[in-house]
């Protein structure tokens, strides 16, 4: 199996991992709610998986907000290869 961050290094690869995370957090949290509209009770077992899913949605899209600075930092300082 292929993973997508493999061969990848920095920001690259962060990104790569922060993008799987939010990705698979926002399915099982789509899958949450569609159990819970099945069960039509709320479960405990659900609302616990409910927050770590938001927290891995939370911390995917927070780190891929960083990367995008660190990434727009990173062309800002980097010298323009046109001369004057």
């Amino acid at each position: 199996m292929n993973w997508p961050w493999s061969g990848r290094s920095g920001l690259a690869k962060a990104t790569a991992v922060l993008a799987s995370i939010l990705l698979v957090s926002t399915g099982l949290c789509g899958a949450n709610f569609v159990g819970w509209q099945v069960t039509q009770r709320a479960v405990p077992v659900w609302i616990y998986l409910g927050i770590l899913e938001l927290m891995g949605m939370a911390l995917g899209a927070i780190g891929l907000f960083v990367v995008l600075v660190l990434w727009i930092w990173r062309a800002i300082q980097r010298p323009s290869s046109q001369g004057d």
